[in-house]
This record gives C-alpha cells, structure tokens and sequence, in this order.
C-alpha cells in the first residue's frame, strides 16, 4: 500500500551555490519529487530573506 502524496518544504539557508549543502538539497527535493510528493522549495539566500530580526520584534514572553 503506498502512502498519500504530501506536501513537503524544503528549506536552504546556505549562501554558496554549489555547495555540498545545495548538492544535499537537490538529492532530497529530486527524491521527495520522484516519490510522488509535492515540495516547495526555498533557497533563503536566493529569495533575499531578511535573516536579522531585530530585538524589538521578538515577542517579551519568549524563551531562549
């Protein structure tokens, strides 16, 4: 019996294209394709995602 498709996100935050890192990545995004399931995925640096969250924007309650 084979499982249902799921929805997967794949999530790279490496900023050197070309590394074994990315290399690692595509093997899972290619696998997780070819199984059937549906994958999004973001390369972080690419995007130009803002990694800095500044201190006001942390919530007072939270715990490190």
């Amino acid at each position: 019996m084979r499982a249902e498709p799921l929805s997967i996100s794949v999530i790279l935050v490496h900023s050197r294209e070309g590394s074994s890192n990315h290399a690692i990545a595509g093997v899972v995004v290619d696998t997780l394709c070819e199984s059937g399931h549906k994958v999004i995925f973001h390369r972080l640096y690419a995007e130009r995602f803002g990694s800095n969250l500044p201190y006001a924007g942390i919530a007072r309650d939270t715990r490190f």
